[in-house]
């Protein structure tokens, strides 16, 4: 379309003069819908369809045949569908008090009855009518119970092949022997528990015979004041034996018949010694623990046993004495002849140096030996000050430099210093013996030291510095320690 102006009479216009026309445009979007018009009315019906196929069986496998008529469908087992036709179960019957029995009277089913317990109705009567539980008791004085209701006239009998039963009724105090080939009640009576003819002065022994109690005693108190004592007393008459006169030694003790048996020997005199394994005696020799001679002190106490060759020492303790050395006017203090029965030695007490000054030193020799063979490490407490060395090549044990070990005899009335060695594996002939000690009076005094030589100790000698001796009143005791 073309526009010119023209000059009208009313003005200048617009002329539009149409052109051809031109392609389609493009088409424009789809508009937005309108409203949903009414429901048409309904067609007819169309015609039926053909049958669809047979479909599969159903879970049920359906009830059994047969039957009677009251019979209840039952489970016969616990596969599905397994049921069958049963009569309906018998029942309890009807009736009943609180704490009775159902009984059977007869084979049939369900011929039940309510019955109290079973009663006891004394000596049997043939007039009487017995049910199943009752309880009488027959002409041979045996109880017996009926197992069927309805009895009468019809006397009780055991079961074949029965042993009878208890005899009624019971009596207190009694019991049932055999009396003619009847059972019975009778008096118990001394002779029925045992052969032999009881009285009082007999016991029942083990083997089932009135027997008059062995003649005992409550120790023996034997002599021991020689060398290779041997020791005689009844075996399994004593079991303790009191030594109230010793200072010798015992070999050998009478052998008890039977292994087993035990004896405790108590010494109250002079130490005596127990030789181990020494032959020549006229009784079983002693096996000493750790096969060596034992001494037993004064107050002293071993435990022995009988292996059916030897006496053997059992229970012994971890520490035990072997000797204590009292002084009662000065001298040095000896242990001589120490057993090497033990593992280790201590030595513990309170001295006093005879010494004329208010300290002295503390040493000790091991078997006598004053040669050059000791060393000493020590370390002396004095309030705050320590002092502390090494000295070889000594003579003794302990160290007579330390001059304030032990209180001497002008030193403060009536106090001992006390004392105390240890030396363990004293019998060791593969090492050198080592010891520890301690000691305290102005100075608080450790020693450790060693006796260079392989000898087993059988002796060990104690004093003062230069081996003074002790005062009065000192005293040491030796101790062996088992383990």
């Amino acid at each position: 379309m073309s526009v010119t102006r023209v000059k009208t009479s009313t003005g200048w216009q617009d002329l539009q003069v149409a052109g051809p026309q031109g392609p389609a445009g493009p088409q424009g979007p789809t508009g937005a819908a309108g409203p949903t018009g009414a429901a048409g009315s309904t067609g007819p019906q169309g015609p039926t369809g053909p049958a669809g196929p047979t479909g599969p069986a159903g879970p049920t496998a359906g009830l059994p045949v047969g039957g009677a008529t009251g019979n209840v469908l039952t489970k016969t087992s616990a596969a599905d569908y397994a049921t069958a036709w049963q009569p309906v179960p018998v029942g309890v019957p009807a009736g009943g008090a609180a704490g009775q029995l159902l009984v059977k009277r007869t084979a049939t089913d369900g011929d039940t009855v309510w019955r109290s317990d079973p009663a006891y109705y004394g000596d049997y009567n043939a007039g009487t009518t017995y049910h199943a539980g009752d309880i009488v008791v027959a002409a041979d004085g045996f109880a017996y119970m009926c197992v069927k209701d309805g009895v009468v006239g019809q006397a009780p009998v055991a079961f074949p092949g029965s042993n009878g039963g208890v005899p009624l009724p019971v009596v207190n105090g009694q019991w049932i022997k055999g009396v003619g080939g009847a059972a019975v009640w009778s008096a118990i009576a001394p002779a029925d528990l045992g052969s032999g003819s009881p009285d009082a002065t007999k016991y029942l022994r083990g083997d089932g015979a009135w027997a008059v109690p062995p003649v005992t005693a409550a120790y023996t108190s034997p002599v021991v004041s020689g060398v290779n004592t041997d020791i005689s007393f009844t075996p399994g008459a004593t079991s303790f034996i009191n030594i109230g006169t010793g200072g010798g030694s015992i070999r050998s003790i009478s052998a008890p018949a039977a292994s087993g048996s035990r004896l405790t020997i108590r010494n109250i005199g002079t130490a005596i010694t127990l030789l181990h394994a020494t032959a020549g005696g006229t009784g079983a020799q002693l096996f000493i623990i750790n096969a060596g001679n034992k001494i037993l002190p004064f107050n002293g106490t071993i435990e022995m046993m009988y292996d059916g060759t030897y006496w053997i020492e059992v229970n012994r303790p971890g520490k035990e004495l072997i000797q204590t050395i009292t002084l009662g006017a000065s001298a040095f203090i000896d242990f001589q002849n120490i057993p090497a029965c033990y593992t280790h030695l201590e030595i513990e007490g309170l001295v006093r140096s005879s010494i004329s000054a208010g300290t002295d030193a503390f040493i000790f020799r091991f078997n006598n030996d004053s040669a050059a063979n000791y060393e000493c490490q020590f370390e002396d407490a004095n309030n705050t000050v320590v002092a502390a060395g090494l000295v070889s090549s000594q003579q003794q044990a302990g160290h007579a430099g330390v001059t304030s070990a032990i209180i001497g005899s002008t030193g403060i009335t009536n106090r001992f210093s006390p004392v105390k060695i240890e030396i363990p594996n004293y019998a060791d002939t593969g090492k050198h013996k080592m010891y520890l000690a301690e000691t305290y009076y102005v100075l608080h005094s450790w020693f450790g030291g060693s006796w260079q030589v392989l000898t087993a100790i059988n002796r060990i000698s104690l004093g003062g510095g230069g081996m003074a001796s002790f005062v009065a009143g000192s005293t040491l005791s030796l101790y062996g320690i088992t383990g």
